[in-house]
């Protein structure tokens, strides 16, 4: 809900980012090139009350509401450090994520009993995504739009969507089929987290694959150096296998090898030199 909130007022306030809209506003460099889409309200901030609220509000290990409470502060305090977000975007984030943490706690707590309550809630929420794209799809935004901030939105809107897709599936699976063990020993729930943690980077990994194969089929330029790299470990596999045939070289143009020697040059030779 946070989220959506999140991403309809970036979109309908269409604020810039500091920088954008003073020059003299320092910020730091390096964190320039992951601030994507327009500025207020801050996402960062809204994921961290968020989460993190809503973990401190759900347990009661005094330590963990201490630490929950400790990482959600720095992290809004950060996004004003970093000079990619001002007070106002910080702060009705943080608003609006705490009111949504207390309103909705009742309503989440009371799945513990009625599991099958999730279903409504995410179907709720599923619908709500579904309208949003729906509205960034349909919406005859005016031609002052920053063409970037929009595709971030659409992005974003998409992106929303299909997450609840997959957390409603896994909880239907999960109540049906599954039933995976919460609690477990110390060494159990460190197996559980690195697995999670390896899972979730092999999807990003595919992720970027997919996303940069895409890219060569439709004859765009590739010029995010992790999917290039993906590319260059997928075009090596290929080859040793024996899948990448001629035909489907010659089908791609020769981009497949192009790239393979150009992410060979950048990220090998480079190196060597």
């Amino acid at each position: 809900a946070g989220t959506l909130i999140n991403q309809w007022l970036k979109i309908v306030c269409r604020v810039p980012r500091p920088w954008v809209r003073d020059p003299q506003f320092t910020i730091v460099q390096s964190a320039r090139a992951e601030a994507a889409g327009y500025s207020f309200p801050s996402g960062h901030t809204q994921s961290a009350v968020g989460w993190m609220g809503g973990t401190a509000r759900f347990t009661r290990r005094i330590w963990l509401q201490v630490v929950c409470v400790a990482l959600l502060v720095l992290v809004s305090v950060s996004r004003m450090y970093l000079g990619v977000h001002t007070p106002a975007d910080v702060g009705v984030s943080f608003v609006i994520a705490a009111v949504l943490v207390f309103a909705l706690y009742p309503l989440i707590e009371s799945t513990l009993w009625f599991p099958h309550r999730m279903y409504i809630i995410l179907g709720v929420m599923l619908a709500f995504s579904y309208a949003f794209v729906g509205f960034m799809e349909l919406y005859p935004f005016p031609a002052d739009v920053d063409p970037e901030n929009l595709a971030d939105a659409m992005k974003n809107a998409w992106s929303m969507a299909g997450a609840v897709e997959g957390m409603l599936l896994v909880c239907v699976f999960d109540n049906r089929v599954l039933r995976f063990p919460t609690r477990a020993p110390w060494w159990g729930q460190l197996v559980k987290l690195l697995g999670g943690l390896l899972l979730l980077l092999l999807i990003d990994l595919g992720e970027d694959c997919l996303d940069a194969g895409r890219r060569v089929l439709l004859g765009e330029a590739v010029e995010d150096h992790r999917q290039l790299t993906g590319l260059q470990h997928l075009h090596v596999v290929f080859r040793r296998r024996g899948i990448l045939g001629e035909d489907l070289r010659n089908g791609l143009g020769g981009q497949t090898e192009i790239l393979g020697h150009l992410v060979h040059s950048v990220f090998v030779d480079d190196i060597t030199q």
